[in-house]
């Protein structure tokens, strides 16, 4: 082989009458800066985009303080019209806050439908709170099941008080219980002082401890009402 008849770096082997060129080619040569490429383009497109995601999510986290602060203002103008503005955008927090508004009568008047509404849009958008709060429509319907389902989704999502307090409240049985000589209430009233343990373990409060004793009390006076009638 002749080096300077296969032209410097080019390489050339004869085999018979068929000569192999073993220069790399251009696409090769492509193939091999596809790294360097990435680290400069691709780092170059990806910054601005995480930027942009971490943008939305401090932006999200202001618009929610900023209209939690405006709602407990005395003036509601300024309260509705950010509020409606970021809810036409889907915004979770937004559509809570206008939901609890109409619950309460906040600078509206009072509308447990339209409430009911504004709620159920956030919590298709993963809110905890609004989760929360149609929990508590239910309990004070008198809805325990419904009510229960939606606070452990609440707790699930990461609310956690009032959420334990709330959850205890439901479980806890009816009074009425008694005369049906069930086992039933007996669980039910052990999970109702589990739930207010946990609230007070989560936020120490005398009054807890005093409703998971209430509790676990009525458990023990509902077994032995049972074991009597068996």
């Amino acid at each position: 082989v002749n080096p300077r008849a296969s032209g410097g770096s080019r390489t050339s082997i004869s085999s018979g009458t068929r000569s192999v060129d073993r220069r790399p080619s251009a696409s090769y040569g492509i193939l091999r800066s596809l790294p360097s490429l990435w680290q400069v383009v691709g780092g170059a497109l990806l910054k601005p985009v995480l930027l942009f995601f971490i943008g939305l999510t401090v932006s999200s986290a202001a618009i929610a303080a900023r209209l939690d602060d405006l709602f407990l203002q005395a003036d509601r103008g300024t309260f509705f019209v950010e509020a409606h503005a970021a809810a036409a955008l889907g915004d979770a927090d937004a559509l809570f806050l206008l939901g609890k508004a109409y619950y309460l009568g906040k600078g509206v008047a009072a509308d447990e439908d339209q409430a009911r509404d504004y709620y159920e849009q956030a919590r298709t958008k993963g809110s905890a709170r609004a989760s929360h709060n149609l929990g508590l429509i239910e309990l004070d319907h008198g809805n325990r099941e419904a009510a229960i389902v939606l606070l452990n989704e609440a707790l699930e999502r990461g609310l956690t008080m009032p959420t334990l307090y709330n959850l205890g409240r439901a479980h806890s049985p009816p009074d009425q219980a008694y005369a049906f000589h069930l086992r039933e209430p007996i669980d039910s009233a052990v999970r109702s002082g589990d739930y207010f343990t946990r609230a007070h373990a989560a936020q120490p409060n005398m009054d807890y401890i005093f409703q998971a004793s209430r509790e676990y009390l009525r458990a023990y006076q509902f077994a032995q009402h049972a074991s009597s009638a068996d």
